[in-house]
């Protein structure tokens, strides 16, 4: 099994060329929809509206609001733990402090760490080109 890269494998990338995915076009009709997420919000709350008018009165959207909103969402027809799905996740303080923190961070001091070695290529390079030029004038070269 393979991760979905949605369509952007390189010299297969449908996203590029305008069309939709490939599971969107081959999925039975209106079951997959691939849009901007406001437009998905847009439709996914009139789906859900649509369930609740016919008589489900759980119908919800799962994925609009959880962690921040997800990505890719569902249209539901009962409460998200009948399906497995949490109903109000929990962010870990660890995982907190890792986004908001340590991978900062890090980005941080590698990018310190690159501008440190460029300048440290630079200086040894013009202390060499000095070297060379005090020889040149000490006439040892």
């Amino acid at each position: 099994m393979d991760k979905c890269t949605f369509c952007t494998t390189p010299g297969l990338d449908r996203i590029a060329e305008g069309w939709e995915p490939a599971c969107v076009k081959s999925c039975p009709p209106d079951a997959l929809i691939y849009d901007d997420r406001n437009e998905l919000l847009a439709e996914g709350r009139k789906r859900v509206a649509a369930l609740q008018a016919k008589g489900w009165r759980n119908a919800y959207l799962y994925g609009e609001n959880e962690l921040g909103g997800l990505h890719i969402m569902y249209v539901l027809d009962d409460s998200p733990a009948v399906y497995g799905l949490p109903v109000a996740p929990n962010i870990s303080a660890a995982t907190i402090a890792w986004q908001d923190v340590i991978q900062p961070l890090g980005w941080a001091l590698g990018g310190v760490t690159i501008l440190g070695l460029g300048l440290n290529y630079l200086v040894a390079r013009a202390n060499t080109k000095k070297e060379e030029e005090d020889a040149t004038r000490s006439g040892k070269v």
